[in-house]
């Protein structure tokens, strides 16, 4: 027979859940970072094409 442990079980799935949020701020912000990396890279290629025109 199996000795489950249900008593700490509450706390095992509040932990559980604060571990999951924390993760997903993590991934939101590594997506973040990424858009914004992106978005200023292709500001400087607008930016090099404009000076490319000119001169």
């Amino acid at each position: 027979m199996a000795n489950l442990d249900t008593q700490s079980l509450p706390e095992d799935l509040s932990a559980l859940r604060s571990q999951v949020r924390r993760s997903a701020h993590v991934q939101h912000a590594k997506r973040m970072m990424l858009a914004a990396g992106l978005c200023a890279f292709g500001m400087v290629a607008v930016a090099a094409a404009l000076l490319i025109r000119i001169v």
